[in-house]
């Protein structure tokens, strides 16, 4: 991948010492799933921000199904939960409880 290559997140939240600055040091990096857009999400884009030093979370929600994946890094080590109805992934920067349901606003999920 050339160095000139840009995506542009659903959403970033950036981490480090000055928020304010777009694209400084992007902490979690989430994105929607959908039929046209998982390909390149799961592809080129995961394998462009595992490559860069500031990224600790991209997160997957599918728009499909109730779904929620994250690629997580802490220092050297990476995981990747799957989560359903009524899951919860610790998110380490910054520090919080992202749950199922805040992928899916609206959506009684008791009833698939």
């Amino acid at each position: 991948m050339s160095e000139d290559t840009v995506f542009y997140p659903g959403l970033m939240v950036a981490c480090g010492p000055s928020p304010f600055l777009y694209g400084e040091a992007p902490g979690i990096l989430p994105e929607i799933l959908s039929e046209s857009t998982e390909d390149p999400d799961r592809g080129r884009k995961l394998g462009h921000y595992s490559g860069l030093p500031s990224p600790r979370a991209y997160p997957l929600v599918d728009s499909r199904r109730v779904s929620l994946e994250a690629h997580l890094r802490e220092e050297d080590q990476g995981t990747y939960p799957r989560l359903g109805p009524g899951g919860s992934l610790p998110l380490p920067c910054p520090p919080l409880e992202l749950t199922v349901a805040h992928g899916y606003p609206g959506v009684n999920l008791e009833e698939g």
